[in-house]
């Protein structure tokens, strides 16, 4: 659609100028593209379940061709490939998006715990000979480690392979904090919010960024908290007690469209099927 189009430059030479509200912006284009035909009866049950469809279809998109080239991905001293910025960001600024590579939904709860048999849904960039492969993202060892949830029954899944887009590297973004064993667990908090300089976000509700929550400089590493839970899930040492006393700064959203996003803290032993 031509809505759509518009989110793509179209120009490889266009380096760097999309922004957190320039993409909303855009976003809600789109949804508004696919709600004309129902005008007349916003609230219908067909009208929501359109909206849906569109929302799940955009949250496992890669959209060609952004102006979103300030960051990279390179061996980090945290934890595998970190995330790092090619220029000085400022804070409130987009530094990338968060791909969703796979969209994993859920019924209810229960269907969240482990063991559980996964409900995934793919973006066209993934093709149904690689979704039938033994060798899917999603079926490798540590695949859900690049999980973030989009909303109460949804969350996407980035696949560390795919590091070509220099638009959609927000899976890279390590924690600068870990906990490891309960010692550790009490002072988790304070440190990943010290170290973080960044925080997913969703954008329109439609897609996830990362978007800096102070200054960055060109060649840092950009971290974001991960939040307790995560840690503990894969640390077996169960929930946290209580809520973090303090918590990573939240960035100014754009047309109060954006909301702050914490890695999944739940996490099945089983992979994909």
């Amino acid at each position: 659609a031509a809505a759509a189009d518009a989110l793509a430059t179209g120009d490889a030479a266009a380096d760097d100028t999309l922004t957190t509200a320039g993409f909303a912006s855009m976003l809600a284009e789109v949804r508004a593209h696919y709600r004309k035909p129902f005008v007349d009866d916003p609230a219908s049950d067909a009208a929501t379940a359109e909206a849906l469809r569109v929302k799940m279809r955009l949250l496992r998109t890669r959209f060609d061709g952004l102006q979103l080239r300030r960051c990279e991905a390179r061996p980090s001293t945290y934890h595998g490939r970190g995330l790092f910025a090619t220029r000085d960001i400022g804070k409130g600024e987009l530094c990338t998006l968060y791909p969703g590579d796979a969209l994993l939904l859920w019924t209810d709860d229960a269907a969240r715990t482990a063991g559980a048999e996964l409900n995934a849904l793919f973006g066209d960039h993934v093709s149904t000979d690689e979704q039938a492969s033994s060798t899917l993202f999603l079926r490798g060892p540590g695949a859900r480690d690049y999980e973030v949830p989009a909303a109460a029954r949804l969350s996407i899944v980035g696949d560390p392979a795919r590091d070509g887009d220099d638009a959609y590297l927000g899976h890279y973004a390590n924690d600068g904090a870990s906990v490891v064993d309960p010692a550790s667990r009490d002072a988790y908090a304070a440190a990943s919010t010290a170290a973080a300089n960044a925080e997913h976000v969703t954008i329109e509700g439609a897609q996830l960024g990362t978007v800096a929550t102070r200054d960055i400089r060109s060649g840092d590493e950009i971290l974001v908290s991960y939040g307790e839970g995560y840690w503990c899930s894969r640390a077996g040492l169960g929930a946290p007690t209580s809520a973090p006393t303090t918590s990573v700064p939240t960035a100014t959203p754009p047309r109060g469209k954006a909301r702050r996003r914490s890695k999944s803290k739940s996490k099945p032993e089983k992979g994909f099927g």
